[in-house]
């Protein structure tokens, strides 16, 4: 490492109460608000009503989100692709936060659940900027971000972004260039040819809410973005956290990830029985055992509201 401190590693292996394993891996393969005096962008102003805080932009759809002042390092969570911020996941992080008082923020990107945008227009890029915006414009510094499938991408961007320096990073069934690894090798001839002349496909979705529209923006933006065919290196601790029974994301893509990673500190942890969503109560506690590990190694002051 360029600090001088040596990298440190660890595999664990979970079971989840009540579940049994459904195969093993192969390493081999691969509330309160914030006041808008806040805002630290000139270019956006962020405008409250009784449901959400939005972040308008004048070149883009807004972007709501919920914040939540308190203790620092700030928890961001970071949902996954189709995903809002009312799932599971992202309301118990806040309770935890809550209970703990720490800061806490959540966040739909455009074309996600109650913020602007069209979802076909958008691809990684946009909502990795959604984010860096909304940071920005919050003045959180050095946050926690907990990022789900899609979302532990976007964290990884932001963890090799010098200009968004993070404390630490929790990934949950991490989906780093998912639409280049997974996405795209799983289309047929059909959805492809659609996607090149037409600009959009749709695949079905396993938990009721699709069909999904895959557009040739999501595809072609995240090729220039794909972080495992080159060596990654980040300045913060990560703590990478994948179920052994998902059948979107293939543990052995967090695998990669941990075996790829050079930071100050890398755990991965397994759960056995685990899917993708990883909202059970086990794996809930497993999750939040993550981030408090990296919450209270911060030597951080209690933020100002």
């Amino acid at each position: 490492a360029a600090s001088g401190r040596p990298y440190q590693f660890a595999v664990r292996t979970r079971w989840l109460a009540g579940r049994t394993p459904c195969g093993h891996v192969d390493a081999g393969h691969a509330g309160a608000l914030p006041p808008t005096a806040g805002c630290k962008l000139s270019d956006c102003t962020a405008v409250s009503d009784p449901d959400e805080v939005r972040l308008y932009r004048p070149d883009a759809a807004h972007v709501a989100y919920h914040y939540m002042p308190g203790c620092l390092p700030v928890v961001v969570f970071l949902g996954g692709l189709r995903s809002d911020m009312s799932g599971i996941k992202a309301l118990y992080l806040e309770r935890w936060c809550r209970h703990r008082g720490q800061a806490f923020l959540r966040l739909d990107y455009r074309g996600h659940g109650a913020s602007g945008g069209s979802f076909e227009a958008l691809g990684i890029s946009d909502w990795l900027a959604d984010v860096q915006c909304l940071l920005k414009a919050c003045a959180i510094e050095a946050p926690v971000v907990v990022g789900s499938s899609m979302g532990a991408w976007l964290g990884l961007l932001l963890a090799t972004d010098s200009a968004t320096p993070l404390h630490g990073l929790v990934t949950l069934a991490g989906a780093a260039d998912f639409t280049e690894c997974l996405l795209w090798p799983r289309l047929n001839a059909r959805q492809r040819a659609e996607i090149v002349h037409d600009g959009v496909t749709h695949v079905p979705s396993r938990y009721g809410d699709g069909p999904y529209p895959i557009s040739r923006r999501l595809i072609e933006d995240g090729r220039q973005h794909q972080l495992l065919n080159a060596p990654l290196t980040l300045a913060c601790p990560i703590r990478i956290i994948h179920g052994t029974c998902d059948p979107d994301v293939p543990p052995a893509h967090s695998v990669r990830l941990f075996e790829h990673v050079h930071a100050p500190h890398a755990t991965l942890t397994l759960l056995q029985g685990g899917d993708h969503r990883l909202s059970t109560p086990a794996a809930l506690d497993e999750i939040t055992m993550a981030i408090e590990a990296l919450v209270d190694d911060a030597p951080v002051p209690h933020k100002d509201e």
